[in-house]
């Protein structure tokens, strides 16, 4: 049995006894798969901006009173 290898152009060669399984998935998979990755994408918007907003309202980089002023 000869297994599939990539030749040097990088493209994968299939040899003509060899059988691929069923590449498509179901619409139900496929589903699934975009509902988990809208979620992960959703947390870590949200996330993000939870974390930069919390910074930047409690850093005090704008605070310039304690600054002087050259003579």
């Amino acid at each position: 049995m000869k297994t599939p290898y990539v030749n040097p152009v990088g493209i994968t060669v299939y040899p003509e006894s060899f059988s691929r399984g069923n590449e498509k998935r179901s619409l139900r998979v496929r589903i699934g798969a975009a509902i988990m990755l809208a979620l992960f994408t959703f947390v870590v918007v949200t996330t993000t901006v939870v974390t930069v907003g919390s910074y930047c309202l409690t850093s005090h980089g704008g605070d310039t009173r304690t600054l002087t002023l050259p003579s």
